[in-house]
């Protein structure tokens, strides 16, 4: 009867042990299995993004490279355009040069043709004077042609001619002979004399009449000439000007042509620059992510880890529970039946893994000073939205990490200047959390860090009007400006 009892005893305190056999164990277990679970996941996330961003990277390679080959044609059709500038500059200049040389013939000209309407002017006075001559020596000659003729109505009147006989014979004296001879001679001399002068005075009335009608006629020439040539020359100059007012135009026109290639030339430029800072973003959103893959790959690691010592806990604990069965039960034999010396639910090797954080608030403040500007769309200096929340506090401020977790990326990220990246792993959920503009900072990427841990301190590099710290979380691998960025102040404990 006593073994009887003892026997049912036994029953029911194995049913009791199997009963008391901690839970906790398996239920851990399958936790870690659905955490590598979820980290394969985004591991695979991961491996997508990076394919989806290479090709991105090769279709911005190729449109850098298209864009450079249309910047070379626009550079090669620029440099046809400045040589046809300058060509045409240099026609312009030398039409320029022409026509002043055209302006100067055509001063010349006029020059000329002034001094010679000044020399028929000058003509003009003499024809004048020689008039006024011509009236005198006319008159001279009337009045010698009549003192002729009064002479011979003279000797017409006393008979005819008289000899020099009778002025010989009617002389009375020697003396009155001399005289008379000498009155002849000098009658005759006299009238020989008004004679030569009337001659003289003729001809040289004719001569001056007919040499100022030959520089009359000789300068109307010349004037005319020079007129006919001036107007020449006025005609070839309004074509020059003509075929410069071309060139001009075609200088304009080369210029509108220069203007919109240089413009088409720097939109292309800055196309370009866009594009090589969008390939730039992408080699680092690579870069991110191969950090990123490190960090879950680490993560990874961690919980097989953490598997495999719940898994060896579990087995210890099993192995510890069939020893105890193995004692109770020869036990069981040799005692009085009485159960109450054992507490199968007592003993030390219990570990429990401590409990995740729960709710909301995961997050430490990651420095100290006020709140300059929180998430949300900014006005100034231009519609932009902001990411993230920023603390201005004096350059030099420690930064700590606002959660443990992995640092995914550490270096100068453009306009964030030095940067921190951590991917953390809080209650089955991937967070990342970026410090930037920082002075400096004092993690690499992979190393593993503490919630608390000073990371940097604060300061104002990249796009940075002072120093602050522009702190963002994102729900998930940090993708740059994407939309996993959340509020910050939801998550942190004390803002």
């Amino acid at each position: 009867m006593r073994k009887k009892i003892s026997l049912i005893f036994l029953v029911v305190l194995l049913l009791t042990s199997l009963g008391n056999i901690p839970s906790y164990e398996a239920s851990t277990i399958e936790e870690q299995e659905d955490k590598i679970k979820e980290i394969e996941e985004q591991q695979k996330e991961l491996e997508e993004n990076e394919k989806s961003i290479g090709e991105k990277k090769h279709e911005t390679n190729e449109k850098i490279d298209e864009n450079n080959k249309q910047q070379s044609s626009i550079e090669s059709e620029l440099s046809v355009l400045d040589e046809s500038l300058q060509s045409t500059e240099q026609k312009i200049s030398n039409k320029e040069s022409e026509i002043a040389s055209m302006q100067e013939e055509i001063t010349g000209l006029e020059n000329k043709v002034s001094a010679i309407e000044d020399d028929i002017d000058d003509l003009h006075n003499q024809i004048n004077e020689l008039e006024i001559e011509i009236d005198d020596v006319t008159l001279r000659m009337e009045k010698r042609e009549e003192l002729l003729r009064e002479r011979l109505r003279s000797m017409q009147f006393s008979g005819g001619a008289i000899t020099y006989l009778e002025v010989f014979l009617g002389a009375r004296s020697f003396t009155d002979l001399i005289s008379r001879v000498t009155a002849v001679n000098t009658i005759l001399k006299q009238d020989q004399v008004l004679i030569d002068e009337h001659k003289a005075d003729k001809v040289t009335l004719e001569t001056n009449i007919k040499i100022v009608a030959e520089k009359q006629d000789e300068l109307k020439d010349n004037k005319k000439e020079l007129v006919a040539k001036k107007e020449e020359i006025e005609e070839g100059k309004s074509l020059v000007e003509v075929e410069k007012g071309n060139l001009v135009a075609l200088k304009e026109e080369l210029d509108a042509q220069s203007q919109e290639k240089e413009k088409l030339l720097a939109q292309l430029q800055v196309e370009e620059e866009e594009l090589r800072e969008y390939e730039i973003s992408l080699a680092d959103e690579q870069s991110i992510i191969a950090a990123q893959a490190s960090s879950l790959e680490k993560a990874k690691k961690l919980e097989e880890e953490e598997k495999a010592r719940l898994v060896q806990l579990a087995k210890e604990e099993q192995e510890r529970k069939e020893r105890e069965e193995e004692e109770e039960e020869d036990n069981g034999d040799n005692n009085d039946g009485d159960p109450g010396n054992d507490n199968p639910g007592d003993g030390d090797g219990n570990v429990d893994a401590p409990p995740p954080p729960t709710g909301d608030k995961i997050f430490l403040r990651p420095t100290t000073g006020r709140i300059s500007s929180p998430f949300g769309m900014r006005t100034y200096p231009r519609p932009r939205m902001h990411y993230g929340m920023d603390f201005a506090s004096p350059a030099g401020t420690p930064i700590i990490a606002a959660a443990s977790g992995v640092v995914s990326n550490a270096r100068y990220m453009g306009e964030w200047g030095n940067t921190v990246v951590i991917t953390h792993y809080i209650n089955g959920q991937t967070f990342s959390t970026l410090y930037a503009h920082m002075n400096g900072f004092n993690v690499t990427a992979g190393q593993t860090v503490e919630a608390g841990q000073q990371i940097g301190i604060v300061g104002s590099t990249g796009f940075s009007t002072g120093p602050h710290l522009h702190f963002e979380v994102h729900k998930g691998g940090f993708q740059g400006y994407a939309t996993n960025a959340v509020d910050p102040m939801p998550y942190i404990i004390n803002p």
